[in-house]
């Protein structure tokens, strides 16, 4: 029996507050369908209305609401969290899933460049953790996912304001593991390969088939990973049965080397 099957089955996720940063694409919208496909409540968090609307429109009906909503202004995260967690009470898990990706060459990478990359790949995972447990008691549970990149621990060139951005992303997880257990929290990251979203379209364009050229380099056997294994995965770490897995990064690498 399938995994998603089985999490259906039991309803663990039914009336659960779970807030997606990211929501509008990829990733970050498998887990929005998934989650409400198993009768989640989704606070769908990204840049744009139209994309957040039409992620929406995918679901099945819920009490979900749709924040839109620059995460880059760190200083408006607070307020966005309180808002949340006094409409629903209580957040049941948090799945950061924005990214902001690009290949770089040294002499262009400069602080700015570089702050960019941190300014939505790293800050905001901090500050909605950091915001979120300000407001949760002991007594409630809470499960934090980030999905993470296999850039982070190889060595191509040209991604070092990335690969360093997702690396930060991935030590984070190691070390509030450990400060966040007494909270009764768990916080982990997903570490996928490439995934076949609207990011890697544009590789299309210079590389041709960029998923058979993958496959037959042999750098990722598998070819392209579809964005519903991620979310998958990313949600079985929001579940019971993950209730031991804390301060790790779970790799989906499709025969990469991650």
């Amino acid at each position: 029996m399938k995994l998603h099957h089985v999490l259906k089955m039991n309803g663990e996720y039914s009336g659960k507050n779970y807030l997606v940063v990211g929501a509008s694409s990829g990733i970050g919208r498998s887990v929005c369908l998934e989650l409400g496909a198993q009768g989640a409540n989704v606070i769908l968090v990204a840049r744009h209305k139209q994309a957040l609307e039409e992620t929406l429109q995918l679901m099945p009906r819920g009490k979900h609401t749709i924040l839109p909503f620059d995460i880059a202004d760190i200083s408006d995260i607070e307020m966005v969290v309180t808002t949340m967690q006094t409409e629903y009470n209580h957040i049941d898990g948090l799945i950061f899933s924005a990214g902001k990706m690009g290949k770089i060459r040294l002499r262009d990478n400069t602080y700015a460049t570089t702050h960019e990359f941190m300014q939505i790949n790293f800050y905001p995972f901090i500050e909605f953790i950091r915001c979120l447990v300000r407001k949760k008691t002991k007594a409630q549970s809470m499960r934090v996912v980030c999905i993470s990149s296999l850039a982070s621990v190889t060595h191509e060139k040209y991604l070092t304001a990335y690969a360093a951005s997702k690396a930060a992303m991935e030590a984070a997880v190691r070390c509030l593991g450990t400060e966040l257990a007494a909270k009764n929290m768990t916080i982990n990251a997903v570490r996928p390969a490439f995934v076949k979203t609207e990011m890697l379209a544009e590789i299309d364009e210079i590389t041709g088939d960029f998923n058979e050229h993958i496959k037959s380099t042999g750098y990722q056997p598998l070819g392209l990973i579809d964005p519903n294994d991620v979310a998958k995965l990313a949600i079985y770490l929001l579940s019971n049965a993950a209730k031991s897995i804390t301060g790790a990064t779970l790799s989906i690498n499709a025969g990469a080397v991650c």
